[in-house]
């Protein structure tokens, strides 16, 4: 699973969620609550976020978990499924 956490960006994952920017660091607003601040975080390079305001965190498996209302398993499936389905792509 490591490896599959390497070849997963989850600033992508959650970019398809939140609109990201960089502001000094990647952030957006968190979808849990009234977010007017950006105060969700995206640390590429360890694969995690933390949202400031609500203390939402985990890594990317957590946020499938929460954002596709799936459990660890079915997470990680999913996951999977999306590496597969993006080395398929042309120029890959």
């Amino acid at each position: 699973m490591a490896d599959l956490l390497r070849r997963s960006s989850i600033s992508a994952i959650i970019g398809n969620t939140v609109e990201l920017s960089h502001i000094d660091r990647l952030r957006g607003r968190c979808p849990r609550h009234p977010d007017p601040t950006h105060s969700l975080y995206v640390e590429e390079r360890l694969s995690i976020f933390h949202c400031f305001g609500c203390g939402l965190g985990g890594d990317t498996i957590r946020w499938i978990e929460l954002f596709h209302q799936l459990n660890h398993d079915q997470a990680v499936e999913w996951l999977a499924r999306r590496a597969t389905d993006q080395s398929d792509e042309p120029g890959s």
